[in-house]
């Protein structure tokens, strides 16, 4: 599937990056150190897909059976937007105000 989201994990570490697939659902993760790995695959509108037990071993490729996403709702969380309103007009570039007389007495003449 095109433009999926791919994360390697080793189980005892954190995802290593996310890549993405290309437009005919292919995906390389190059550089990946020897070891087991998990495989998350996860697309908009679809149900992730996970591959657990993935093993890479050095100076070999490591090729995944087809993995099929199903299609799936995914639910949000509702976003909240909270706002005061400006306290400067952002609709006119107009400035006004008032002078007191002390002012205009003060300047050099």
């Amino acid at each position: 599937m095109a433009d999926a989201s791919i994360t390697a994990a080793r189980a005892d570490r954190q995802p290593l990056g996310t890549i993405t697939s290309n437009t005919r659902g292919y995906f390389r993760l190059a550089g990946l150190a020897v070891g087991r790995y998990a495989i998350e695959i996860r697309r908009v509108g679809y149900q992730p897909a996970r591959v657990e037990g993935v093993i890479v071993r050095l100076g070999a490729t490591t090729a995944l059976e087809p993995i099929r996403l199903r299609p799936g709702v995914v639910k949000l969380p509702t976003v909240v937007v909270l706002g005061e309103r400006p306290s400067v007009d952002p609709t006119t570039t107009r400035l006004g105000g008032n002078l007191q007389s002390e002012l205009y007495e003060n300047l050099p003449v």
